[in-house]
């Protein structure tokens, strides 16, 4: 079974339950598709950028590990956007997927999906 695990993030003083209708209405369409609703920043959406981005990019290693999925999709808004971006560029994070052209077990970083995003 190839699982695809989607990882939601959501922005400033926002919870876990924030992006619920954009996971509904991904289910209807793609029913396989394995949602995780991060819930680490819940109540810390004030710390820095790069506190938040620690407490996420561990709480992604967890659900790796237990989902152990073929490809991961991350849906961020808002704030979420800025705090996964900086979790993208950590050596960490790089560490858990599969290079391009690779066979390896790794997940495969398939889409991310920015909503109401500060780009900067």
């Amino acid at each position: 079974d190839s699982v695809h695990l989607v990882i939601c993030l959501h922005g400033m003083d926002g919870n876990q339950h924030d992006l619920r209708l954009v996971r509904l209405h991904l289910t209807r369409a793609v029913p396989s598709l394995r949602f995780f609703m991060s819930f680490c920043n819940r109540g810390y959406t004030h710390l820095p950028i790069q506190e938040m981005a620690e407490r996420f990019l561990a709480e992604i290693k967890e659900q790796i590990a237990v989902e152990k999925p073929r490809r991961v999709s991350f849906i961020a808004h808002s704030l979420g956007n800025l705090v996964l971006r900086h979790v993208l560029t950590m050596p960490e994070m790089r560490a858990l997927f599969r290079s391009a052209g690779a066979t390896d077990s790794l997940p495969e970083l398939h889409t991310y999906i920015s909503i109401s995003a500060p780009h900067l």
